[in-house]
């Protein structure tokens, strides 16, 4: 055993070594390359195959960058090196020889920075590896060669030959006699049209050198199982598949974002109850105004305004409290979970425990309470949230501007349209030339009494 880690740290050295000095293998060299001559453990599949999450399992921490599309870049050559129990763990870049990460959450910042700066931020690929070390007593001696996922299609910003050159890039990695595939395969798909499968039975056909690794045994729909792939029933290989689940803090963060997702209904419908009654407060108040009666093309006028206002006022509110609802979930990453087990040793548990026991039922109903207690304390902060933002959103918005956009556009008017918005109703325009006619007629009548009166 000894020997062998002797041997995996001088191939660590020397793949370093090569990386300085411009050999990183995958080349069109004309001179031969100690890179390739090297033994390697290939990581290989799909996009969105799941490899971040082996990866990650492996190491046990969550730091790799994640999204949709090309995210793997550049091969990450990842070493992992065990330290003395209790120890810190930290990373190293060789490109930041002097520079240790104790937060993974900045190790993820870095390969993405680090990649952007020789690809630029564009979907654009690159044969040079970026060497990343990890300290921690938490994992084996182990080297691990991290390659961009197989696509099919070129997207918006990548050259045609993208397809092409994403598979050029992982053959010179899994052609070389040897090098340990590690082929990602999802449960959630077909394994006939498994893109790491596909290429591992043309590089090594006999299954020698490949290992089946199936992800997301969790995510198969419902009904079906994996029991012939991982049997060896269905694709055969000379070692065993491995059948690999989300980790449980992903569940836990899954059923967290469900139970947060049921506010958005609520909040919704708080904003839509306070929008009724803003609308029906405009409607009265439009419709009884006396002044506004003798203008029914004004009134009507007014009336859609500020209904468009109260639309516009809704819409914006609803952004908000969803992005409310949306904001408490930030919160959680998987080092959420994963401090769990710290926390309890903190409060005078057994540090020394295995990490079995640690992680065993009752690590699972410490989750269990936390994520109770979160989703309680969720709900009591938006309880106070939500009803002061629909207030801002809705309230003071048509206290303070419910007609300013009626008003603009009503200066931007001439003098005909403004004629127009004060044409009286046709009814009350005679009534009120009737009453016009009386009064008149009133007025004459007072005159005759009043010069009969004098003559007299």
């Amino acid at each position: 055993m000894t020997t062998m880690e002797s041997l995996i740290g001088l191939v660590n050295r020397i793949q370093r070594a090569c990386t300085v000095l411009g050999d990183y293998g995958g080349g069109d060299n004309s001179f031969s390359s100690l890179w390739e001559a090297l033994p390697s453990v290939a990581v290989v599949g799909g996009q969105s195959s799941g490899k971040s999450s082996v990866l990650e399992s492996i190491v046990g921490r969550d730091f790799l960058p994640r999204g949709s599309g090309i995210v793997t870049r550049r091969p990450l050559v990842l070493q992992l090196h065990k330290t003395d129990e209790g120890s810190q763990e930290y990373a190293e870049f060789l490109h930041l020889p002097k520079r240790r990460f104790t937060d993974f959450g900045a190790v993820r910042n870095e390969i993405q920075e680090e990649t952007d700066r020789i690809t630029g931020k564009t979907k654009q690929i690159s044969p040079v590896p970026i060497h990343l070390s990890i300290y921690s007593p938490n994992v084996v001696n182990l080297t691990l060669i991290d390659l961009p996922g197989l696509t099919k299609v070129a997207i918006e910003g990548q050259p045609e030959t993208i397809v092409d050159d994403i598979e050029t890039m992982v053959r010179s990695y899994v052609e070389k006699p040897n090098c340990i595939i590690l082929a990602i395969s999802p449960a959630n798909q077909d394994i006939a049209t498994s893109d790491a499968m596909k290429l591992a039975r043309e590089v090594d056909p006999s299954g020698d050198r490949t290992f089946g690794v199936l992800t997301k045994l969790d995510l198969m729909d419902k009904g079906t199982n994996a029991l012939d792939v991982l049997e060896g029933r269905s694709y055969r290989l000379q070692q065993p598949w491995v059948g690999i689940v989300n980790p449980p803090e992903q569940g836990y963060r899954r059923l967290i974002e469900g139970a947060l997702n049921y506010f958005r209904g609520p909040a919704e419908a708080s904003v839509d109850a306070v929008h009724f009654v803003l609308k029906e407060l405009v409607r009265k108040s439009i419709g009884e105004t006396q002044e506004l009666k003798r203008f029914p093309t004004l009134q009507a006028d007014i009336a859609a305004a500020a209904n468009e206002a109260l639309e516009r006022f809704r819409d914006e509110s609803k952004k908000t409290v969803v992005r409310l609802v949306d904001m408490e979930s930030s919160y959680l990453t998987v080092d959420f979970f994963r401090k769990l087990p710290q926390e309890v040793e903190n409060k005078g548990g057994n540090p020394q425990a295995p990490v079995t026991d640690r992680y065993g039922e009752g690590h699972f109903r410490r989750i269990g309470s936390n994520v109770s207690s979160y989703v309680g304390m969720v709900s009591d902060t938006l309880k106070n949230t939500i009803p002061k933002a629909v207030v801002f959103c809705q309230v003071k918005e048509a206290k303070q501007s419910l007609l300013t956009r009626f008003y603009t556009q009503l200066g931007k008017k001439e003098g005909k349209q403004l004629l127009q918005l004060l044409d009286e109703d046709p009814a009350l325009m005679e009534r009120r030339q009737q009453c016009a006619k009386r009064l008149e007629l009133y007025k004459a009548a007072r005159d005759e009494i009043d010069s009969v009166s004098w003559t007299r």
